[in-house]
């Protein structure tokens, strides 16, 4: 054994220990994570106890999946030193891990009650608290990371989380690009940002910062199955088919890609090709409304209205506030000339969902069918008034007007 000089607090001194000391540190920050454990292992069994020591080393021992000794480590750190903090914030973060919140909230407030002016403290508590649902005190936990270190880019990160689940979207972007002031290339905030202006109704901007998360992370499936919408909703549904087959090439399984794809290709009048996406979509994923729905529209265009109905009836069950599914429904009623049923399901939709125009253009259509222009004329008016610009709707209201004279 090298001689070395530990003080009262357990902490390195010794000229070897320290230089071993630094090079576990340097391995650790390089991902070099057995050469850092080896260095940290040789300190430990030269009785050096330095809290630091426990501390990375249980770092290095959940990351590489051997939980249960990263927590008998840190138990053993703080029956050496009942006032290291960081055992108890890295406890706290395990816990928190195992789903176990209770005891990980115990524990991080014991970390807080030895040393308050602790930043990452406060953001694990933050987090702990967000994943009991207590958002509004995970909110003030977090900030007060942020009043302790102003230019910490994980508070702003999960700051702007906290805001964008509460549809605080404004002040959540300016989280975010306080983020990318700290850290310019950091691709889950570029995403994030994508979808928030695409919530916002941005979709220049959005499209803007999901080409960028995808230049930064270009094998990340989810990126371009979000950018696939926005491209839908700019009209580049072209562009967007492109997205979601690349999505899928990244990941083969990713149901949600092969539910919007089917749905374009339903758009573009590929009904067979629609069908195979879209039924390799429900494969994927059976609890999927939209692709039950998105299937049962394209057998209708198929004419195959009884398994039609049977999809988009299975569609409401699982999502019974569905309104494209009861439009569809509705639909195929309306073909089967089943025009009380029909009704039924299009004021099923103004239930759900009072501001949508198409249903009671659909109403309007369905009283011409039974020579009711006058109750036509009033729901094709509804629709106007809701969406005063759609030209089909002014077209068929001219039409019934002329019916009525």
């Amino acid at each position: 054994m090298s001689n070395k000089t530990i003080d009262a607090k357990g902490e390195i001194t010794g000229l070897r220990e320290k230089k071993l000391f630094n090079e576990a540190i340097q391995y650790q920050k390089e991902g070099k994570y057995k050469e850092s454990e080896n260095c940290y292992r040789i300190l430990l069994k030269e009785d050096i106890n330095d809290p630091i020591l426990f501390s990375n080393l249980s770092v290095i021992l959940t990351q590489t999946s051997r939980i249960e000794e990263a927590i008998n480590l840190l138990d053993k750190s703080i029956s050496i030193h009942p006032n290291n903090h960081l055992a108890y914030s890295n406890l706290a973060t395990i816990y928190m891990q195992k789903g176990q919140t209770d005891k990980a909230k115990d524990l991080i407030k014991k970390s807080i009650e030895i040393k308050s002016d602790n930043a990452d403290a406060y953001i694990t508590l933050g987090a702990i608290l967000k994943r009991k649902g207590l958002c509004k005190d995970a909110e003030i936990a977090t900030r007060k990371a942020l009043e302790l270190k102003p230019e910490m880019a994980l508070g702003h990160f999960n700051l702007g989380i906290i805001c964008t689940d509460n549809s605080k979207l404004d002040e959540a972007q300016s989280c975010f690009k306080k983020v990318l002031k700290i850290i310019p290339n950091h691709a889950e905030t570029y995403s994030l940002m994508g979808k928030n202006f695409y919530k916002l109704k941005n979709l220049n901007e959005a499209e803007v910062y999901m080409r960028q998360a995808i230049q930064l992370s270009p094998n990340n499936a989810d990126n371009y199955f979000t950018i696939s919408n926005i491209l839908i909703d700019l009209g580049r549904k072209n562009d967007a088919e492109i997205s979601l087959r690349k999505a899928i090439e990244i990941n083969p399984n990713h149901s949600e890609s092969y539910c919007n794809l089917g749905n374009i290709l339903k758009d573009l009048g590929k009904y067979d090709q629609a069908a195979i996406k879209l039924k390799k979509s429900i494969t994927l994923n059976s609890n999927c409304a939209e692709a039950y729905s998105n299937l049962g529209a394209v057998l209708i265009e198929l004419n195959e209205l009884k398994e039609a109905e049977e999809l988009l009836i299975k569609s409401i069950n699982l999502k019974p506030d569905f309104t494209q599914a009861y439009l569809n429904l509705g639909n195929i009623y309306t073909t089967q000339n089943k025009l009380d049923e029909a009704e039924e399901s299009f004021r099923k939709v103004l239930e759900i969902d009072n501001n949508n125009a198409y249903a009671n253009y659909k109403l309007s259509q369905l009283y011409c069918l039974r020579n009711n222009f006058k109750d036509a004329l009033n729901e094709i008016e509804k629709a106007i008034n809701k969406d005063p610009t759609n030209f089909i709707y002014l077209g068929e209201s001219t039409r019934i007007k002329y019916l009525l004279e």
